[in-house]
């Protein structure tokens, strides 16, 4: 394996390196061969050897899938488990990035808020001209 991917830092290939020592010693450890544990994950013999070879290229999903057969996916849960920088803006109310569909969300509310809004200014002016005809007849009924 390279010392250092295209793509990933070196702290990242340590972490990549550790993970497929790990993965092969548990496949091992098992007596599982690789034949079997690609079956048993449903990839190809070639896509266990990229995982135990630490390779950036390979998707998480099969880094996933290997790690439940061979029993070590409870592992994965505890990946970012304790984010106390996550936390911490949490706690302190930081402003977080909104996604375009939560900003679509809000215009649909502005716009039906809007239109509520002008039914309403709409509505309230027919009335308050309607008091003023009624109130101008009353007026010329008054004085003829």
């Amino acid at each position: 394996m390279p010392t250092n991917p295209i793509g990933v830092s070196l702290t990242g290939s340590e972490v990549l390196a550790t993970l497929r020592e790990n993965i092969k010693l548990a496949r091992i450890g098992r007596r599982l061969t690789v034949y079997m544990v690609s079956k048993m994950a449903g990839i190809s013999r070639s896509a266990l050897w990229q995982v135990e070879k630490g390779s950036p290229k390979v998707a998480i999903g099969i880094y996933c899938e290997v790690l439940f057969i061979l029993g070590l996916a409870n592992d994965l849960l505890k990946v970012a488990a304790n984010d106390l920088q996550g936390r911490k803006s949490k706690d302190f109310g930081l402003p977080t990035r909104k996604t375009s569909r939560q900003i679509k969300g809000e215009d649909k509310r502005l716009n039906s808020r809007k239109d509520k809004y002008e039914k309403d200014a709409v509505s309230f002016l027919e009335e308050l001209m309607g008091k003023r005809q009624q109130r101008q007849v009353l007026q010329c009924s008054i004085n003829p």
